[in-house]
């Protein structure tokens, strides 16, 4: 067997400060303001990209705004190729589309103008207008990058396999306006642009005098949310997106913040996934009354194509040659179950070797000795001890040992315990009735589809949402091997912690009450004499 060639990363980055204007369209071009943070975005991603990321060279489109407030503009910095014009940014596309392969992850970024637009020829019927990308030569009657054309040129991308993230950090990119110190969106827009703009003709009124919106969230309309695609946007639909100066420089908000969070990501060993990015953006961004939206595939690691195992650090107490963690046979942890070091020092890995109902205390099998280390660690889980029981999955017979092997292997390295990989056919000899069992089904040629016991999933079919493909055999088995270890540790919690809970009376009672459409309230009254600890258990990413 032969590995897969190496993952390659593609970026392309559009900011737009300036916007061209021809002396023509005056009514249009008084619309369209120009800008003053865009391109620091776009640089700053850049770095981080280029630092941190592996992504050796990003496309940049850019159009700089020098000017000072009130007087002339100067001639444009950038040359004609480089400018983000709607041919420029289509050509780019097209050569990320011929040098990629499936497997590969291509990042698109926007920061600039944006606006619902009238319904053109080609527009969706179901919708009244287009949310839509300003490019920078917009105003002398070229065309905007509507939502739709946008996703047409990604839908390429991901039929070829390729996995696609989206940033956008503009106005009107799904439907809200951007409010605050300084924000981007146009300036009083009115409901009578003359028809011979024949790409944009009225969009929604806003009365702005100051405005430099870029606000960003992601309607339906836009339907860039297959597997494989995941599309970050600055702001909800009824808020604004900020821009702010920031030690001199403007920036957007969203766009700041999620750099400066991917830049801290060097110290860590396990990426956040873009649902955590996305929480932690909102978090520092609350005052501002902006909360960015993350659609598609959210639980997956930025630039990664699988979701990563656990994120949430433990701290754990160090204690001579063994470090103890506030984890124990109440959480579903069996002895082998491994942590490692969420920061520096690197490659440090603890193993399980005591465990008590709270709490398991572990040594150090790689890495530097527990008499190194503070008094204090931070740790994630990063492969699950199985018990007594072990783990049984059953393989369809279509799928060969190029499949089986690198799924043993990977399963070896996410689980420790007693695996077994099986054949499944019409003589399946257990005595725990197939449906009980993990099954993983050949679907067409390259995809695999995995079933469980209904009491785990909840049903009979394969886990929603879960469509595992690869690019050849050792990419799927490997995939096939995360989700079955997700499961694997959803079964102890859900299913074996129960069991090893005690039969008494419970000297607590709880009720869940739902308070509205969207919101449950969990209640929970101690009605003994002791002190009770409450454990939850945060299954998601």
């Amino acid at each position: 067997m032969t590995r897969p060639r190496s993952q390659q990363r593609f970026a392309l980055l559009v900011g737009i400060d300036r916007y061209l204007r021809d002396g023509r369209h005056t009514n249009l071009e008084q619309r369209v303001n120009d800008l003053q943070g865009c391109v620091n975005d776009v640089n700053k991603i850049q770095k981080v990209l280029r630092d941190s990321f592996q992504v050796k060279n990003p496309i940049l489109l850019t159009s700089t705004n020098p000017q000072c407030r009130n007087r002339p503009l100067p001639s444009q910095t950038e040359s004609p190729d480089s400018l983000p014009t709607f041919d420029n940014i289509k050509r780019e596309f097209d050569k990320v589309y011929a040098k990629c392969r499936a497997g590969d992850v291509f990042y698109f970024h926007f920061s600039g103008h944006g606006a619902p637009l009238d319904r053109t020829t080609g527009s969706p019927a179901r919708q009244m207008k287009d949310p839509s990308l300003l490019t920078v030569d917009y105003c002398t009657n070229e065309g905007a990058i509507r939502g739709w054309q946008l996703n047409e040129w990604l839908k390429r991308f991901h039929d070829k396999g390729v996995l696609i993230l989206v940033t956008l950090d503009s106005c009107y990119s799904g439907g809200s306006w951007r409010f605050g110190h300084q924000v981007r969106t146009l300036k009083n827009w009115g409901d009578n642009i003359g028809s011979q703009y024949y790409e944009m003709q009225s969009p929604s009124p806003f009365p702005s005098p100051e405005s430099t919106d870029r606000s960003a969230v992601l309607p339906k309309s836009w339907d860039i949310n297959p597997d494989g695609f995941t599309v970050m946007t600055a702001c909800d639909s009824n808020e604004g997106a900020t821009e702010m100066n920031i030690n001199g420089e403007k920036y957007g908000l969203f766009t700041y913040e999620l750099v400066n969070l991917l830049a801290a990501t060097q110290l860590r060993t396990i990426l956040p996934t873009y649902r955590v990015l996305c929480d932690r953006i909102a978090h520092r961004l609350s005052s501002h009354r902006q909360t960015p939206q993350v659609f598609g595939r959210d639980r997956f690691g930025f630039l990664d194509d699988h979701e990563p195992f656990i994120l949430n650090p433990i701290i754990a107490c160090v204690q001579g040659n063994e470090i103890t963690i506030p984890m124990g046979r109440s959480h579903g942890v069996h002895p082998q179950t491994e942590f490692k070091a969420f920061a520096a020092p690197r490659n440090t890995i603890f193993q399980v070797r005591d465990v008590d109902d709270w709490e398991c205390r572990a040594v150090c099998i790689s890495g530097p000795s527990s008499n190194s280390l503070d008094d204090t660690l931070q740790v994630v889980p990063s492969k699950w001890g199985l018990g007594r029981e072990g783990f049984q999955v059953f393989v369809d017979m279509t799928l060969d040992d190029d499949f089986r092997k690198p799924l043993r292997k990977r399963l070896e390295e996410l689980l420790a315990g007693s695996i077994e990989v099986l054949g499944l056919d019409q003589s399946y000899p257990g005595s725990v009735p197939v449906e009980e069992t993990f099954r993983l089904i050949r679907r067409g040629v390259d995809g695999v589809g995995i079933h469980g016991p209904p009491r785990l999933l909840g049903y009979t079919s394969t886990p929603r949402d879960l469509d595992l493909r690869g690019t050849d055999k050792i990419q799927l088995a490997e995939r096939s091997a995360a989700a079955l270890g997700h499961l694997v540790r959803f079964k102890q919690v859900l299913v074996d912690v129960p069991k090893a809970a005690s039969r008494n009376r419970a000297p607590f009672e709880w009720s869940l009450d739902r308070t509205s459409s969207s919101k449950i309230r969990f209640n929970f009254k101690n009605i003994g004499g002791s002190d009770l600890f409450l454990t939850v258990f945060n299954l998601a990413a």
